[in-house]
């Protein structure tokens, strides 16, 4: 095995975790490890105590004698302090000559003076450092300092994993007797069809899969009481349960770089450590039968986790059911007829961006959700993984048996319950003829023309780096959009800089050279971290979001734009900030690139040093400066989405309000021409990323009112292409006129509707 695959392979893994490990364990193994894999004659993790302000040495290997858990070091003191209290990997050739440097008992500096110090973190968390030593003269090179990153990052994960673990074996554990909810008996409708909102297209026909927090372990419980399952039996379905986690994480890997942070890491941890497994052996061992057993531990460590305190560790609580449920189908699956998730419809009241690419890593068959919008970044990676999606706000739609068979249209949104033969032979039929005649239409043109001849620069937008691969037979000019929040929001955890810029270099190379457009990361609003720790808001999309979360947390905000600035290197690359709304925040954000830019040139790590740097349109109050901004940002790029959102007042994930969400608003179209009309005057690029681009309705007015560059999904590209090619521009022109002479919706829709 290669050095670069350490700690990413599930069975380097499995062999740290074995025998349910605890935390010095594993940490000891880890040293190990790296200290083989790297040549390291010493290797010592530290682990830092927020409260002491303290780094105390937790594994080591080549120090005679070891002095783990009794080494501390303060976060003001020595390289490690150094390293942890500046968020940035410390490597020196002669540790002794820095002035930070701190002797260190058991070590003779005489000899082992090159230090590499990296910063062990979890978005700004700190958790501590891995120090590497060699003998004076033997220095570290960069691809080895480049690895020990990634060693790094990989242990935050290991060790906040396994600090839940020590979570979960506390003294609260496995004391009070676990009681499992009861969900409400499904009974059947007395409806077979629901009328629901696309948010994903596609079609599909299967049975259903509910997800309901209502009924975690009823339904084991039942079936239990019929059959005395054994001990072997129970140690088989770990085991079988370990292999099921093994294929899931490398499907998610295989196509997802952005996800490869081992998103059951703490399933695997549970697994073998003695506070999950070792506790239900020991039930089962007292005669209590297995899937009993599995349920009063899992119902008890859902209870302690659920009583925290920590968002994160309340977020684990899911990690617990979803682990305990597996064994329990590995268990009884002759008896519990569930197979999972495997091309059925899987209903739930509401998904998390991860919880989305396990349900892909399990091959769903569709998605429906009782809450959400079409336009919510749940429905956008939906539309990238190719999973149909439905947005019904019926309730009812959960009380269904889990037999029910449905067959979702998720172009019209309509739902039908137990169809006929009749009614699915029929979608079939249209499936099929519709598949033939696109194939047989779709003629792509290698650049893209008006009708009249004027040129139009289409480009997509990009959540995942899988998207490449279905634009990469279209004739796109560059990368429009690129949007930087997915590697964050389909993980359990913060990506460092060194995953960051692993991911933004694929881009890079998987663009051929073509431009590409970084938006810097913009959560907040319908994009919630769970692992952020940060307090719920009462409204999302009016709070700690986009920037304003960037320049709250700066250290985030740097690891991500060095990450970018890195991976650009030679490269054709556009920063962009999402979400600006003043001058201040704008020159504040460039401020920051710039000086990462510095920073990088310091450390004579290659960097692109001059990329433009732009923002995002989406907030009214740019409306009114925008020509000041045309004096101080390179290029813009209209977000419709947002900027419909707020001029309107309209929560566009709001089902409610959802018809007054309306684009042809004449606020918002006058907007547009005059944010248009001004760049353009100053000689700024501008381009377009929000839904509007794909609505051949509005096409027509956007190109009148002087748009030449338009960015896409890649699976809109053909139509939107072939679209374009009918508009004449002076007609077009003329439809701008007309339309911003008129005062109401109902106008100005007639309008485009004749268009």
């Amino acid at each position: 095995m290669k050095p670069i695959d350490l700690l990413f392979n599930i069975v380097e893994l499995n062999n740290i975790y074995k025998d349910g490990a605890d935390l010095r364990t594993i940490l000891d193994r880890t040293v190990h490890a790296i200290s083989e894999f790297l040549k390291s004659t010493i290797c010592s993790i530290y682990l830092y105590d927020e409260k002491s302000g303290e780094l105390t040495m937790l594994a080591n290997i080549g120090l005679n004698p070891r002095p783990a858990g009794s080494l501390k070091i303060k976060i003001t003191e020595g390289l490690a302090g150094l390293s942890l209290r500046e968020s940035r990997v410390v490597y020196e050739k002669r540790g002794s000559a820095n002035p930070e440097f701190k002797s260190i008992p058991g070590i003779n500096e005489e000899i082992y003076d090159a230090y590499l110090v990296l910063p062990i973190e979890r978005g700004v968390t700190k958790i501590g450092v891995l120090m590497l030593q060699r003998e004076i003269g033997q220095t570290f090179t960069a691809g080895e300092i480049k690895l020990s990153r990634i060693i790094a990052s990989n242990l935050a994960i290991m060790i906040e994993n396994a600090r839940l673990m020590n979570f979960i074996g506390g003294p609260a554990a496995g004391q009070a007797e676990g009681k499992s909810k009861t969900a409400k008996d499904g009974t059947g409708s007395a409806y077979n069809f629901i009328k629901g909102k696309t948010a994903s297209e596609g079609f599909h026909y299967s049975e259903i899969y509910k997800i309901s927090q209502a009924r975690p372990f009823e339904f084991f419980i039942k079936t239990a009481q019929n059959k005395k399952y054994t001990r072997d039996e129970f140690s088989a379905s770990l085991e079988s349960t370990e292999n099921e986690i093994a294929e899931l994480q490398k499907v998610i890997e295989k196509d997802f770089s952005e996800a490869a942070s081992l998103i059951f890491g703490a399933h695997l941890l549970l697994l073998r450590d003695r506070n999950f497994s070792g506790e239900i052996m020991r039930l089962i061992e007292g005669g209590e039968n297995p899937p009993e057993a599995i349920i009063r531990v899992a119902t008890n460590l859902i209870n302690l986790l659920q009583n925290s305190t920590s968002a994160y560790i309340k977020e684990k609580a899911k990690d617990i059911e979803d682990i305990a449920k597996r064994v329990l189908n590995n268990l009884m699956k002759n008896e519990t007829g569930m197979p999972g998730v495997d091309n059925k419809i899987v209903v739930a009241g509401e998904l998390l961006l991860s919880d989305l690419i396990r349900l892909f890593s399990e091959k769903a068959g569709g998605i429906i959700l009782l809450t959400g919008g079409s336009t919510s970044h749940l429905s956008i990676l939906a539309r990238t993984l190719k999973i149909p999606v439905i947005i019904a706000d019926d309730p009812g739609i959960l009380d269904l048996p889990d037999s029910t068979m449905i067959l979702m249209d998720a172009e019209t949104g309509n739902i039908y319950i137990n169809p006929t033969r009749e009614i699915v032979g029929q979608f079939n039929a249209r499936n099929k003829a519709r598949s033939e005649l696109v194939h047989e239409n779709i003629v792509l043109k290698n650049e893209t023309f008006t009708k009249d001849g004027v040129r139009i620069n289409l480009m997509i937008n990009i959540n995942l780096l899988s998207d490449l691969k279905t634009a990469e037979d279209m004739p796109y000019e560059g990368v429009g959009l690129y949007r930087t929040e997915m590697p964050f929001l389909v993980r359990k955890d913060f990506p460092n800089e060194e995953e960051q810029y692993k991911i933004y270099s694929l881009l890079l190379d998987g663009a051929k050279g073509r431009e590409v457009i970084f938006r810097t990361l913009d959560i907040g609003g319908d994009k919630v971290l769970p692992y952020n720790n940060s307090p719920r808001e009462q409204n999302p999309f009016l709070g700690l979001r986009s920037i304003r979360f960037s320049l709250k947390q700066e250290d985030i905000f740097k690891k991500q734009i060095r990450a970018i600035l890195r991976a650009g290197h030679l490269m054709n690359i556009k920063i962009m900030f999402p979400m600006i709304s003043s001058l201040e925040e704008f020159t504040k954000a460039k401020k920051i690139v710039l000086d990462c830019s510095e920073f990088l040139e310091s450390k004579n790590i290659p960097h692109n040093k001059k990329p433009e740097i732009g923002m995002m349109i989406e907030i009214p109050s740019v409306i009114e400066l925008i020509d000041d901004f045309c004096s101080v940002s390179d290029f813009f790029s209209i977000g419709t989405n947002d900027l419909v959102q707020y001029i309107l007042a309209v929560d566009r994930t709001n089902d409610d309000v959802a018809d007054m969400y309306t684009a042809h608003h004449p606020a918002v179209l006058r907007a547009l021409n005059r944010i248009i009309s001004s760049s353009i005057r100053h000689g700024k690029d501008i381009s377009i990323c929000g839904d509007m681009a794909n609505k051949p309705e509005y096409l027509t007015f956007l190109i009148g009112s002087g748009i030449r560059k338009i960015s896409i999904e890649p699976a809109n590209f053909p139509k939107v292409q072939e679209f374009i090619s009918r508009i004449e521009t002076k007609k077009a022109v003329e439809l701008v006129n007309e339309v911003l002479k008129k005062n109401t919706i109902c106008e100005i829709e007639a309008i485009l509707k004749k268009s």
